[in-house]
């Protein structure tokens, strides 16, 4: 059986991406950190994956929405093929 991959967001105040990591290995999964940035710079590499994660922590602090501004990054940027 080949391992599920899972894409772990990092940037702009996210954390725990090498936590979230190691859980989905000890799992038994294929885990790769990727910065937003170059996800927005090249978004269908994000079909390479099954499972898609934004790890704890709070994107640019929790002055502006708890992340909106990621959110809204991905939304123009990947939405279409999200």
């Amino acid at each position: 059986m080949k391992k599920p991959k899972a894409i772990i967001w990092s940037g702009y105040g996210l954390n725990c991406e090498e936590e979230t990591r190691f859980g989905f290995q000890l799992a038994g999964a294929q885990a790769d950190i990727i910065h937003i940035n170059d996800v927005i710079d090249a978004p269908k590499l994000i079909h390479r994956y099954q499972i898609m994660v934004f790890p704890g922590g709070f994107a640019y602090g929790d002055d502006t929405g708890t992340g909106m501004p990621m959110l809204t990054r991905c939304e123009i940027t990947c939405g279409n093929i999200l």
